[in-house]
């Protein structure tokens, strides 16, 4: 239902017709076979499909081009997007500058011009330079005709449309760079006004279908498969079997909102988004595009449901929502497994299987996951949300397996791992709405096509599992990358130190960041009291605040410390409620949101130890915040050569959180965090050597030193 507007651009085209439903793929982009449906009934075997498959059909709306909003923070934008782990997203191909600073991400780009107001009619004279931009978008993979525009009443729009996309058709192929790409047909904004309103106008002008089935603020499946007939009707009948593709679809979080349209809460949005896409992708829809990324605007603004749509919040916070997307991702993805040959899986559900559904899915390692939830209701407009029952089904597996993991989503949208036995092929389990996992370990090696040969062994608990690089830097270059870090300026800035801290003492070279702390006499901020002092000692300090932050993974960082009396190097992590350059008591530190985690540090008492600390707490005061301390003594660790410092930060069970700490992939400590709320948001990275606190300086204190940092690599977990 949304309306894009401003600029436009256009691609080429290819067309696929005769390619059935072949999977194809072309411009990084991968069209997948339509998933096997699977229905609650007795034992039957079962093909499972790609659990990447199911990932690549993931995408979302943006709104770049919004530079009056919260999206013109280009930098947090990319940084979220790639800590969920999103790979597609569509937005207006109007500021290619802009959307070519988002990454890796894949985009699909809408080509329209709009002029006038109320109708806001196609401006045909802006096409082709609408099309011009289009190809200066580094990543897209596929471009769209115009948006909605059904919506312009009072306008022969099915005429005009037809005009439009022949025009545009011959543009984008014209255009080398766009000529390889699908173009997608217009999305309609009332669909349901007419079983086939554009019958066979267009349909030799567009490679792949595209609609818009909102569920109208009710469950996801809410005439989605009368929605899919119309969407065909419209395809001419889809005799050629073209992918089709969602690129808008969701859930607002205005509950007072009185349109067609209505909220629901953030709790049941949690719920209700990744069962949206398990429906569409059972259903055969082959995206699907959340609308959207970013609330445009407050909660409070209650009067712009449009505002109020988003995964995160106006300020980049995750909705239980984003929470539920990102953590989905996370369990299911693996980049670039999209051509091994999944197997089957014999099973069988028994006992109340009215409202279940499911979807079978398999890792390359031969994993299973049955995808399963109860396809019900849970809020009713203006009302608010609706009681439900978690029925009490038997699952039946191979008598091979003897136990499953299953993940399953909290209201704040983080998943929780339980285990469950599974006794003579047998397993209990209530069935929630929400969307759950079951993880079935994989098969040993076999040459059986089924899963009724899989082995009731599973791997140890101590197995550190897969990992997908999310964010680094390995200092190549010959300077610091300004997209990734900010160095700090000044002194005084936190706690009781003497160094002012300056650009000079930072530099990329010979393959490593180097932090110098030098003694002399410079002129400074004291960040304190704002006036220029001198400052007996210089120093560097960088930090990636407001530039990327990450909630749960992994930290490696390989650095050489330098150390003496009165010399504080710290690697440590820091609350995205805590920014840059605040002090402990303006920054509530170390509150839910503001807490630190230190891979490493020395001084302090003695530099005769690594020092490895999480703080978390209600003040910032000793006694009203916990602390939790381990030490690893010399000459267990020779900080003057090259370490690896690690810290490992993930949910665990019963909604606690754990903590640990790594030398060279050795544990040295673990720390599980029971209080709620803690260490549940994002944390950023900071890098620096200060002076004083752990103690003074005095005559033995060698300067100048560095400290010299190979790289840093932030990891998730698959």
């Amino acid at each position: 239902m949304r309306t894009y507007g401003a600029t436009s651009s256009a691609f080429t085209r290819r067309s696929f017709a005769g390619l059935g439903t072949l999977a194809l793929v072309t411009a990084g982009l991968v069209f997948v076979d339509p998933p096997q449906a699977s229905s609650a009934v007795g034992s039957r075997a079962v093909a499972a499909q790609r659990a990447d498959d199911f990932v690549e059909t993931i995408g979302v709306n943006t709104h770049i081009r919004y530079t009056d909003k919260p999206y013109k923070n280009v930098a947090m934008v990319r940084q979220r997007l790639q800590e969920m782990g999103i790979r597609y997203i569509r937005d207006d191909v109007g500021r290619p500058d802009l959307l070519n600073q988002l990454g890796d991400v894949k985009i699909v780009g809408m080509v329209e011009t709009r002029i006038g107001e109320k109708p806001r009619r196609l401006d045909f004279p802006k096409l082709e330079s609408a099309v011009a931009k289009a190809a200066q978008i580094n990543n897209l993979v596929a471009v769209e005709g115009p948006n909605e525009y059904d919506l312009q009443r009072g306008v022969d729009w099915v005429t005009e449309l037809r005009q439009w996309m022949d025009r545009f058709v011959v543009a984008v192929k014209a255009n080398p760079k766009l000529a390889p790409l699908p173009i997608l047909m217009p999305s309609l904004g009332h669909d349901w006004e007419s079983s086939a309103p554009l019958g066979t106008s267009l349909a030799d002008t567009f490679d792949i279908g595209n609609f818009h089935p909102y569920p109208g603020g009710q469950l996801p499946s809410n005439q989605l498969d009368v929605r899919i007939q119309r969407l065909k009707a419209n395809m001419a009948g889809n005799p050629q079997g073209k992918p089709m593709w969602a690129t808008e679809s969701g859930y607002h979080y205005s509950t007072t909102d009185r349109s067609s349209q209505p909220g629901v809460t953030d709790r049941v949005g949690g719920m209700y988004t990744p069962r949206m896409y398990a429906e569409n992708f059972r259903a055969g829809i082959a995206k699907t595009f959340n609308y959207e990324l970013l609330s445009q605007g407050p909660i409070s603004n209650t009067g712009c449901s449009e505002c109020l749509y988003g995964l995160l919040d106006d300020n980049f916070n995750y909705r239980p929502s984003g929470n539920a997307v990102k953590n989905l991702i996370g369990l299911l993805g693996e980049p670039g497994q999209n051509s091994f040959a999944p197997s089957s899986l014999t099973y069988g559900i028994e006992g109340d299987t009215r409202a279940v559904k499911e979807v079978l899915l398999q890792k390359s390692d031969g994993t299973f996951f049955v995808l399963v939830w109860q396809d019900i209701s849970l809020y009713k407009s203006y009302v608010g949300e609706v009681p439900y029952n978690e029925p009490g089904v038997t699952f039946t597996f191979p008598t091979s397996y003897s136990n499953a993991r299953v993940h399953r989503f909290d209201a704040a949208g983080n998943l929780k791992l339980d285990n469950f036995p599974i006794t003579d092929g047998r397993m209990k389990i209530n069935i929630q709405p929400a969307l759950m996992m079951i993880e079935l370990p994989p098969a040993p090696a076999t040459t059986s096509t089924t899963a009724a040969s899989s082995s009731e062994s599973q791997p140890p608990e101590s197995e550190p599992g897969k990992w997908r690089l999310m964010w680094s830097d390995e200092f190549d270059g010959d300077s610091l990358d300004a997209q990734k870090w900010t160095v700090e300026e000044g002194g005084n800035i936190r706690d009781r130190e003497y160094q002012l801290y300056r650009k000079e003492n930072v530099a990329v070279r010979d393959g490593n960041l180097v932090i110098t702390t030098n003694r002399e006499t410079v002129n400074g901020r004291d960040h304190k009291t704002g006036n220029q002092v001198p400052f007996s000692f210089t120093s560097g300090s960088l930090t990636t605040s407001a530039k990327y932050s990450f909630r749960y993974g992994g930290i490696d960082i390989r650095a050489k410390l330098p150390s003496g009396p009165g010399i504080w190097p710290v690697l440590w992590l820091l609350g995205d409620k805590c920014p840059r350059g605040a002090a402990p008591g303006t920054c509530q530190w170390p509150k839910a949101g503001a807490e630190e985690i230190d891979l490493v540090e020395l001084g302090k008492t003695s530099q005769s130890a690594t020092v490895h600390t999480a703080y978390w707490g209600n003040g910032g005061s000793a006694g009203q915040f916990t602390k939790h301390e381990c030490r690893v003594s010399s000459p267990g660790v020779d900080v003057s050569q090259f370490q690896v410092y690690t810290v490992i930060w993930e949910p665990a069970e019963n909604n606690t959180v754990k903590i640990s700490w790594l030398i060279n992939d050795n544990e040295v400590c673990t720390r599980t965090v029971s209080e709620a709320g803690f260490f549940a948001s994002p944390m950023y990275i900071y890098l620096n050597t200060a002076i004083g606190v752990a103690g003074e300086p005095n005559a033995q204190t060698v300067l100048p030193q560095e400290m010299l940092i190979d790289y840093v690599k932030v990891f998730s977990r698959l």
